[in-house]
């Protein structure tokens, strides 16, 4: 996933003000291997520092929610 600056912007403001986003303490998702560079952009890394594709081809990626006081 390539995204120039603005849209990079425009699609991390979006998730971060998402209600499940906001009540959350960790956040997991799969990211195809393009799209890595962005989520790792946005403050996620791979789940359990585990740097493979899942079956169904995915990163699995997390994020602990700083915003509730998880560091």
């Amino acid at each position: 996933m390539k995204l120039s600056n603005g849209s990079e912007v425009i699609a991390r403001r979006y998730q971060e003000q998402d209600d499940l986003f906001l009540r959350a303490d960790r956040i997991e998702i799969p990211a195809s291997i393009t799209a890595v560079e962005f989520y790792k952009k946005q403050g996620y890394d791979y789940k359990n520092g585990i740097i493979e594709l899942d079956d169904e081809g995915h990163y699995r990626l997390e994020k602990f929610n700083v915003k509730k006081g998880i560091d």
